[in-house]
């Protein structure tokens, strides 16, 4: 059998003309941004073009982008970047339970640099608690962050109705929103959002590792994390990689120009699944609400650990995960399906299946049979 790769919300894989692409950028484009002879300055404009198809696509300014090492930098330098670089406005930061790892781990460190975090429930379909929201923002919130797209169950925040909170309650708090999961597979224009600071990585939309994007509102004063030659307007120190830019510009002009019939394929494949599990007989959970996003997936199979059936999958090459790559190696149930209620026995049997385009019906048929079979055999 074929294998079959049904984690695409943990990578995806670049496709032969993005390879090409970026390999032809290797050679030709190998020149320091930075030095002033004609091959330097080659390799700046592909910077700067790179840049302004980023801006066309996210629907932002080019002055706006900073270029990253991927979603976990932009996220760290949007967060502390701004409470650095606005010490009046405020010590509190307003965030939603269940975010990411990178979001986590660098409001903890805030924690302990004496910034007060104010965590808001979320109720059992994933969004946010908007009364407790409310009530969090005060007159010393320097800022919110929040996960757009939930990375385990395809949830989508009330975006427009947050920032509706803030302008209201607090209009001085920026807003960072982790878009990791939502560029290329939502529709994201940046201007239109209300919002200061949008975190991007280009993996995740079919760009090669090690290379993201922070964008930040005209206007903000921001620190950077990263000292260095003063590139980006001294706002990310370090020489930009301008293969690694091109590539990602590239795959993002394409999948926001394709857009809406990903969208609809990844619908048929979702409910091609569901289906296919019905009319055999297997028995699940769906934690992933009918409203989040179609290429997330989050399934229970209870009596059967999720561990135990992503490895029966494999072996017949499938893949899929049982949560976040980023806190794969951490024990216990999720942190997102904790925080939406979903019991402990039933959480510890899931599995996050996540889709894209290249998949197909037959993949659906394939691995909904695979399913069956291993509940067959392991479910206690």
């Amino acid at each position: 059998m074929a294998l079959i790769y049904l984690d695409h919300s943990a990578t995806t894989w670049p496709s032969e003309a993005t390879i090409a692409d970026y390999a032809r950028d290797l050679h030709q484009v190998a020149a320091n941004p930075a030095s002033l002879h004609r091959l330097g300055q080659q390799a700046a404009r592909l910077v700067q073009d790179s840049k302004a198809s980023l801006a066309r696509s996210l629907g932002c300014q080019t002055s706006e982008v900073i270029l990253t090492s991927g979603g976990s930098e932009s996220i760290n330098m949007g967060l502390k970047g701004t409470v650095a670089a606005n010490p009046k406005r405020g010590r509190t930061i307003v965030t939603l339970a269940g975010e990411h790892a990178a979001t986590r781990e660098t409001l903890s460190y805030l924690h302990r640099q004496g910034y007060i975090i104010r965590t808001v429930a979320i109720q059992s379909n994933g969004q946010v608690d908007l009364g407790q929201l409310e009530a969090a923002i005060d007159e010393d919130t320097v800022m919110l962050t929040l996960l757009l797209v939930n990375n385990e169950t395809g949830v989508v925040q009330p975006l427009d109705e947050i920032v509706s909170i803030r302008n209201r309650k607090r209009p001085r708090a920026a807003i960072h929103v982790d878009g990791v999961q939502a560029c290329g597979k939502i529709p994201v224009h940046f201007d239109q959002m209300g919002i200061e600071l949008f975190s991007g990585s280009g993996h995740k939309f079919g760009a090669p590792k090690g290379i993201g994007f922070l964008l930040v509102k005209k206007g903000l004063s921001i620190q950077p994390l990263i000292h260095g030659g003063g590139q980006q307007s001294g706002l990310r120190g370090g020489t930009e990689n301008a293969p690694l830019a091109a590539s990602m510009a590239r795959s993002l002009k394409c999948s926001v120009a394709t857009l809406d019939s990903r969208l609809l394929q990844c619908h048929a494949l979702r409910d091609r699944l569901l289906s296919e599990l019905q009319s055999l007989g297997v028995s699940y959970v769906q934690i992933s609400p009918g409203a989040a996003v179609p290429h997330i997936l989050n399934l229970a199979f209870p009596g059967l650990r999720g561990e135990t059936l992503q490895h029966a999958l494999e072996e017949d090459d499938i893949y899929v995960s049982t949560g976040s790559a980023c806190s794969s190696h951490k024990k216990g149930p999720s942190e997102v399906l904790r925080a939406m209620g979903i019991p402990v026995p039933t959480a510890e049997c899931s599995i996050r299946i996540s889709l894209s385009d290249s998949n197909t019906e037959a993949d659906m048929v394939l691995a909904a049979q695979s399913i069956a079979q291993a509940c067959q055999k392991y479910r206690r």
